[in-house]
């Protein structure tokens, strides 16, 4: 069963759910293609057997249903990816204006199948959806930038940086930690606190540095400036269906990482702190600054386990055998072949989630 992947933008969904699953299906020598570029060439699509496609969302899908159909009538599958609950999306969510719950759905219906990041996503999608994989997000750990040694420094060390990344999507969730992080600059002025992707009013004046939204090399070396990583999420139905992507790339920048338990828990716990109150942000965030032997430990822990854990190329044959699951045809084993990538464009993003 061959597979081709036709990336709808540059965002972090395109990233996480086309470059990298079918970058690493790819190198494992599975017939699946990924065409970064909104033209694809010519014949591409007649020389595979499903095209996956991005997050079908607009006010009117009516375009796209009928582009679907026409490759259904070829023979085609047509298998389309949300790592989102674009049904119920919170109203102060940025999302809320270029989406359409209905015309969301009327794309599931249509679709062949579609594929999730997790059981809790597919949950939303079953009483729509023909069919449904589920696919976690996982760490290309390969080409994650190499920090370079950071010096542990002493307590309270001013060469320390505090992290917060992300989209507007978290304008409410990172409430959480503005209290929380006020005291703490009150208490160690020399720390730096670096907000990368969406800078809140509210927290304007507590960060010491700002980076808008970035390439993905670029965010990806932002990331790594990072010391102590944050990951506040408001307690919420439409959190509980996202990925703790957020905590994996902390842990592959060697932070040590405090989060909010939604959606956190299971990854974080044992490798990081868990934060359910303003006292509990403050005190974990003071903790990592103070104890420079906690902050490491944690650091690697969450490292070691992001590095061998969640590693996409270590699920490639999974993911592989998830899409031939859905239709119940193909191989069962990688092919000999390795597959043709198409375009190279550069793939953009910015801080997801």
């Amino acid at each position: 069963m061959r597979i081709l992947s036709v990336a709808a933008n540059d965002y972090g969904s395109a990233y996480y759910r086309q470059r990298l699953p079918f970058r690493a299906m790819a190198e494992a020598g599975y017939p699946v293609t990924l065409v970064d570029n909104p033209i694809v060439p010519g014949g591409t699509m007649m020389r595979h057997d499903v095209v996956q496609l991005l997050r079908l969302a607009s006010h009117d899908v009516t375009q796209i249903l009928t582009q679907i159909a026409r490759l259904q009538e070829r023979g085609k599958r047509v298998v389309v990816d949300y790592d989102d609950d674009l049904v119920n999306i919170p109203a102060h969510n940025p999302a809320t204006h270029g989406v359409t719950p209905a015309e969301v759905l009327r794309a599931v219906a249509a679709a062949d199948a579609i594929t999730v990041t997790s059981e809790a996503l597919a949950a939303v999608y079953r009483p729509y959806a023909q069919r449904i994989g589920i696919i976690p997000n996982y760490i290309d750990v390969k080409r994650w930038p190499v920090r370079a040694p950071r010096d542990p420094g002493s307590a309270g060390a001013g060469g320390l940086t505090i992290g917060l990344v992300g989209s507007a999507s978290h304008h409410e969730d990172w409430k959480l930690i503005a209290e929380p992080m006020r005291r703490i600059r009150e208490r160690f002025p020399d720390v730096r606190f670096l907000v990368a992707g969406y800078l809140p009013d509210y927290l304007a004046g507590l960060a010491t540095a700002y980076v808008p939204w970035q390439d993905i090399a670029a965010f990806q070396a932002t990331v790594n400036r990072i010391d102590i990583g944050l990951c506040p999420l408001a307690a919420d139905a439409f959190n509980t269906r996202k990925t703790p992507i957020k905590a994996m790339e902390y842990g592959m920048a060697h932070a040590a990482v405090v989060a909010s338990p939604t959606l956190y828990r299971d990854l974080v716990a044992g490798k990081g702190t868990i934060a359910r109150s303003d006292s509990d942000w403050e005190a974990a965030i003071a903790t990592y600054i103070e104890d420079a032997g906690r902050r490491g430990r944690d650091a690697r822990a969450l490292h070691h386990h992001v590095t061998t854990r969640c590693d996409v190329r270590r699920h490639a044959a999974t993911i592989y055998t998830t899409y031939r699951t859905l239709f119940k045809t193909g191989a069962t084993h990688a092919p000999k072949g390795a597959m043709s990538h198409g375009s190279r464009r550069h793939q953009g993003i910015g801080p997801t989630g």
